[in-house]
């Protein structure tokens, strides 16, 4: 079989916001919105991040994209590596990425056409005569399964799906490699979920893409994911393929993460565990933290972490864990009980 070849890799990346204040504006701090995140998504797969909100997953999507800063570590694209801001990167690395933003509504501007709109990436990188524009928008918007027709639509004329599918022609206008998707589905109804998760698989196969999927959405991620990496305040705490993250997660925060679910009617009358909400407040991002950065929220902690910051370890084929042990107790009200040393 032939070995996965990496497409994206981002090595120690690190973005930290300054936080100012006073007469003079001083900095006085700094949040530490990305602090060391290290990954590879291999060319043709979908790679998923998942976390709480103000775990940093949009941050670093907008950090590869070159839309956030980069305060260390480096980016690379099929080995090369990547100007931390957009405006620095040519013209073919600016169209190798692109994104599908979470607010669709307002990352279509209401005053153009759907036509416009999908053309206007080709049109600023010179791609094409106006009337060749033209032909591929049209092309664009049947793959995505609108008819050509709503080129001459406004974006208040459609639905969120349809808007959702106007985005993601836009983002295959310049022919890209990877597709950055931030929450793509989050704000649409259920039954247009699984219409445009559908049409992400159907294109993703036919033009051979890779993905990197930003979600909440747990379900979501574990029906069209490859592998996923759970992001806590600004670090990776656990990566590992889809089904060894939600068969058999090592990580207390990946756990405890997995059952915040609603309570869900399987149709067998049998009821899936209900919202669980973590213990604890989660710790300010501005100051740097000792020890395991879940310690205050963690159900089986033990005294090495509130000393010792865990380390990113192996502990399978291809499964990493940020945490002073191999594995967890399932059950958090005995955890305390029979937790080992590590």
């Amino acid at each position: 079989m032939t070995a996965p070849q990496p497409l994206l890799e981002v090595r120690d990346l690190r973005t930290y916001f300054p936080v100012r204040g006073g007469v003079l504006n001083r900095s006085h701090g700094q949040v530490r919105a990305i602090d060391g995140v290290s990954l590879t998504v291999n060319q043709g797969e979908t790679y998923g991040i998942v976390g709480e909100s103000g775990s940093g997953k949009t941050t670093l999507g907008r950090a590869i994209l070159g839309l956030a800063p980069v305060t260390a570590g480096e980016i690379r694209l099929d080995g090369a590596r990547l100007p931390d801001r957009a405006q620095k990167r040519t013209a073919a690395l600016r169209t190798a990425i692109q994104p599908v933003f979470q607010d669709v509504s307002n990352s279509l501007n209401p005053r153009r056409t759907v036509g416009a709109i999908v053309a206007d990436p080709m049109a600023v990188h010179r791609v094409g005569t106006r009337h060749s524009r033209r032909t591929r928008t049209r092309e664009l918007l049947e793959l995505v399964e609108l008819p050509g027709s709503f080129a001459e639509r406004y974006p208040h004329e459609l639905s969120g799906g349809e808007r959702q599918r106007v985005a993601l022609a836009r983002a295959l206008a310049l022919e890209p490699r990877l597709i950055v998707l931030d929450e793509p589905t989050s704000a649409l109804d259920v039954s247009v979920q699984a219409k445009i998760v559908e049409l992400l698989l159907s294109v993703q196969r036919q033009l051979g893409l890779t993905y990197l999927l930003i979600s909440h959405d747990l379900a979501l991620v574990r029906n069209i994911t490859d592998r996923i990496s759970v992001m806590y305040l600004g670090r990776i705490f656990e990566e590992a393929s889809v089904a060894q993250v939600f068969d058999d997660p090592r990580n207390p925060y990946t756990a405890c993460l997995l059952t915040a679910v609603p309570d869900v009617d399987d149709g067998s009358g049998a009821v899936r565990p209900g919202l669980r909400v973590l213990p604890g407040e989660l710790p300010s991002m501005r100051q740097p933290i000792t020890g395991c950065a879940f310690l205050s929220r963690c159900p089986v902690r033990a005294d090495v972490c509130a000393t010792d910051e865990p380390p990113l370890r192996t502990i399978g084929t291809g499964h990493l864990s940020l945490c002073h042990f191999d594995s967890y107790v399932r059950d958090p009200a005995v955890a305390v009980a029979e937790r080992g040393t590590p």
